[in-house]
């Protein structure tokens, strides 16, 4: 490419508005912009997808060139030195001048680079209004989706990368489906005086044309390290801002944030590579369980309850599908004991956009996940977004047929009424009530047998009392090697009907009456290879309550009548019945053996007759602060 052809060009102001430094479509992305990126590029890339059988490929890419290699560098420089003395004091300008000025004068530049695959790239001229590569890249505020169940529709979250820059500067390189390469540079900056006249804040850089300049699109004449070989579009954001080595953390967190629907249905993969790193993190659905465990199970921030959304697609408690006027075919997942309360709301694009709360507080921790199917309802909802996409708001309508306000309120009680019928059933939490144990009846030990302590005893008693800091810790459970998720339809394990409750199980082998077992006899096992239930009417059990810290333990002394081995299944009694509980762990105390367990069944479970055995089960995080009256169904 011969450097005299290609310049940047910023317009004239010709005596009409200068633009300052604090640019109103920009600032809607300041703050986290490793969030914004990924919000927005993704999204974009998203409404571009070729093959619809296949996943959009998002490449985020971190590296360091000569900044020599910018191309149009030193006129650049020049262009926002001028800008800084043109500006004078602005509010903020000195503070984004400076800094652009001392990145522009190291001998290396920090470059990201954002590439997407199967996608369409884009197409049109330069002033095409109809095509996607004016919407990207020769325009302001225009939007070129018209599509229902496309993410965007302001034409603004193109500005995102712009602030991920510390020269506001970005470069795009397409290459679409009919072999066209397009490519070119746009800079964001403020209005500055050149050859006494003044100029605009945004300019290009492109091959000079009778007016301007225009985008190259001879590959030829495009520098190597901007050339596509396949379909699709690259950002380069030149001067990515990384003030540390927890760039990529950011961008994980704003890719699983936004994104975790769209990656576990298999429509999206996100690779990240830094330059300092041999293999690239790929977030794609076999990969999606471990980054979500690892970047937000433990989040203490109850704003965000991004695992526990991603709870409810993957394991859903309850999960409807219906028809609501007039936003056609709607679905919610819902996973009860997590979350903060709040229903997540997603469109066709199946990315993170309203937020439902103030439910009312009787309700248990339940986390929600609402999305709109239809493109009727897509329509409705997309057009009361705002140009972030964070909310629906019936005020900000734009459209002649939009949501109403009537119609966002329905959609709440509609999202009410499924909550309230699973507070209701058989769902429903045993309400917490202090003291209840000294008032349930418990089957005596007989006299030759061993006693052990009952959760009748008094608190204060020290014999029945078991020190907590006597147990060990419980094993740190590390997230599992990504397995392939559930397919789309949601079918349960287990049953073949899609629309199966999301908490259907197994029905498992009755119990029998048993004969006593020799020892080390195999566990018996119907045909599916479900144990049976041991009988309890053969046990005797006594249990009582250990804390260790916040947290509580509970010891299970069981005195066999017989030989026997199966399962048994772990409940808190409530004054209106018996609720499974979740079963974190269970190990036997005198042998160190762990048991499995599977939610509220503890498998495997050996007997001798008149041979106590102490099992100490502890319950998943999010019942471990309640306190629970538990026994043995």
């Amino acid at each position: 490419m011969s450097a005299v052809n290609c310049k940047w060009h910023f317009p004239s102001t010709d005596g009409g508005d200068e633009d300052g430094i604090n640019n109103s479509g920009l600032q809607t992305f300041e703050g986290d912009h490793e969030s914004a990126i990924a919000r927005e590029c993704i999204q974009n890339s998203l409404d571009a997808i070729k093959n619809q059988n296949a996943p959009v490929k998002v490449q985020m890419q971190f590296f360091e060139i000569d900044t020599s290699d910018v191309p149009g560098v030193e006129e650049l420089k020049q262009n926002i030195m001028a800008a800084k003395e043109f500006a004078g004091d602005t509010m903020g300008a000195n503070i984004f001048f400076s800094k652009a000025i001392t990145t522009l004068n190291k001998n290396k530049i920090s470059v990201l680079r954002i590439g997407d695959y199967n996608t369409k790239g884009l197409v049109g001229g330069d002033r095409d209004k109809n095509g996607s590569w004016y919407s990207l890249a020769r325009s302001n505020g225009f939007s070129q989706k018209n599509e229902a169940d496309s993410g965007g529709s302001f034409g603004i979250g193109k500005n995102a990368p712009f602030v991920a820059s510390n020269i506001r500067t970005v470069f795009y390189s397409t290459l679409n489906e009919n072999g066209e390469y397009i490519f070119q540079g746009k800079s964001c900056l403020s209005s500055f005086k050149k050859d006494d006249d003044v100029k605009r804040g945004t300019g290009q850089y492109g091959q000079v044309a009778a007016k301007g300049v225009a985008s190259i699109r001879n590959n030829d004449n495009i520098p190597d390290l901007f050339k596509r070989t396949e379909t699709g579009t690259d950002i380069f954001v030149i001067g990515y801002q990384h003030p540390d080595d927890k760039w990529k953390d950011a961008l994980i967190r704003g890719i699983l944030d936004n994104f975790f629907v769209a990656i576990y249905y298999k429509k999206l993969v996100v690779e990240i590579l830094d330059a300092d790193e041999l293999l690239p993190v790929v977030i794609d659905a076999e990969s999606l369980e471990f980054y979500i465990t690892k970047y937000f199970k433990d989040d203490n921030n109850e704003e965000n309850a991004t695992w526990a959304y991603y709870q409810a697609i993957v394991d859903s408690t309850k999960h409807f599908k219906e028809k609501l006027e007039p936003f056609g075919k709607v679905e919610l997942f819902v996973k009860s004991g997590v979350g903060n309360r709040s229903v997540l709301g997603m469109r066709k694009p199946l990315m993170k956009i309203n937020t439902f709360k103030n439910f009312k507080r009787s309700y248990d921790d339940f986390a929600g996940v609402f999305i709109a199917l239809d493109d009727v309802g897509n329509k409705l909802l997309k057009s009361i977004e705002p140009p972030a996409h964070n909310k629906w708001d019936p005020d900000l309508c734009r459209l002649e047929n939009c949501a109403k306000k009537q119609d966002i309120t329905k959609l709440k009680n509609w999202i009410r009424e499924k909550l309230e019928s699973m507070n209701a059933d058989e769902n429903k939490h045993p309400e917490e009530i202090d003291d209840l144990a000294k008032y349930l009846p418990y089957d005596e030990a007989e006299p030759d047998l061993p006693s052990c302590p009952s959760n009748t005893g008094n608190a204060s008693d020290e014999n029945n009392k078991e020190s907590a800091d006597e147990l060990p810790q419980p094993p740190v459970m590390q997230p599992v090697e990504p397995t392939p998720q559930r397919p789309l339809n949601f079918i349960r394990p287990g049953t073949t009907n899609p629309d199966a409750p999301a908490d259907e199980m197994k029905v498992p082998v009755n119990p029998g009456t048993r004969k006593p077992l020799h020892n080390n006899a195999p566990v018996e096992r119907d045909p599916s290879g479900n144990a049976r239930f041991l009988d309890t009417a053969n046990l005797n059990i006594k249990t009582h309550e250990v804390r260790r810290g916040e947290d509580r333990a509970y010891i299970f002394n069981i005195i066999p009548k017989c030989d026997d081995s199966g399962d048994i299944e772990i409940v808190a009694i409530a004054d209106d019945g018996f609720y499974p509980v979740d079963v974190s762990s269970a190990k036997n105390i005198d042998t160190n053996q762990e048991y499995k367990v599977d939610k509220s069944i503890i498998h495997d479970v050996t007997t001798e007759m008149q041979k106590s055995i102490r099992i100490e089960i502890r319950l998943n995080k999010q019942y471990s602060k309640r306190r629970y009256i538990l026994g043995v169904k």
